[in-house]
């Protein structure tokens, strides 16, 4: 799912993923396929979707 305002720049693979509002992902991000980067990253539920917010991003 993602929110309003958001910019996916090219070649991102995303899935299984909540992007939060107002977020920019940087070119190339892959989110959803490898669940340790992704906890590593961002928030993974028990479930295994990713919520990705700005903060997070700014961390990377």
């Amino acid at each position: 799912m993602v929110l309003p305002d958001v910019q996916i720049n090219r070649h991102c693979r995303i899935r299984n993923a909540v992007i939060d509002r107002r977020c920019k992902l940087p070119e190339g991000l892959v989110i959803g396929e490898d669940p340790v980067l992704d906890a590593q990253r961002f928030y993974r539920s028990p479930n295994g979707v990713v919520l990705v917010t700005r903060g997070m991003l700014a961390r990377l």
